[in-house]
């Protein structure tokens, strides 16, 4: 298994507090491999997480954030996440 580190964005439409509202929640879920943040007022899942691929790792996220009812927007992936031997 390799690591990934990547942000996943939640829509503007999201309402609540993020941190306060679903931090616990996601902590517990994740075992600590994700933060939940804000970034220039946006707010975002930050994951660092072991997985076969990095298409296992983004899917696991999504699909717990849209099962919880998040919305999610976009993924933004880390620069070393793009690395590859030439």
């Amino acid at each position: 298994m390799q690591e990934y580190d990547f942000s996943v964005y939640l829509k503007d439409s999201f309402e609540g507090d993020l941190i306060d509202d679903w931090g616990d929640h996601l902590f517990e879920l994740f075992q600590g491999d994700v933060t939940p943040a804000y970034f220039c007022g946006a707010p975002l899942v930050d994951c660092t997480l072991e997985a076969t691929s990095l298409e296992a790792a983004i899917a696991r996220v999504v699909q717990a954030l849209r099962q919880m009812g998040l919305p999610v927007d976009h993924v933004h992936l880390a620069d070393a996440a793009l690395a590859f031997a030439g």
